[in-house]
């Protein structure tokens, strides 16, 4: 699975804030209401929501309404595409860049 340039912006902002990287081990425990979620996470309920959205945009959480309860839960494979992510996106060792910094 390729990640394009836009999706790994998305998933390096999802995963970089301590909040969203908080929900997302919280997630890895099973799924909650976005309310049990809220108050679980260091933010207020608002900030929460907005968390999630990032987190939805980066393909890492998955919200499904019920009779009008939200339930929130790590989308299939996210641990996947961290992963992938991060294994196609390697910062290598170049010689020659690190000549033309001065190192």
């Amino acid at each position: 699975m390729t990640i394009t340039f836009h999706e790994g912006q998305k998933l390096v902002e999802a995963v970089s804030d301590p909040v969203r990287a908080f929900i997302l081990r919280v997630l890895a425990c099973g799924e909650y209401t976005a309310e049990a979620l809220a108050r679980r996470v260091p933010a207020a309920a608002s900030e929460t929501d907005g968390h999630i959205r990032v987190l939805c945009s980066a393909g890492l959480v998955s919200v499904r309404e019920d009779f009008g309860t939200r339930f929130v839960s790590l989308a299939p494979g996210a641990d996947a595409i961290i992963r992938n992510y991060l294994d196609n996106n390697r910062i290598p060792h170049d010689p020659a860049f690190c000549a033309l910094v001065g190192t």
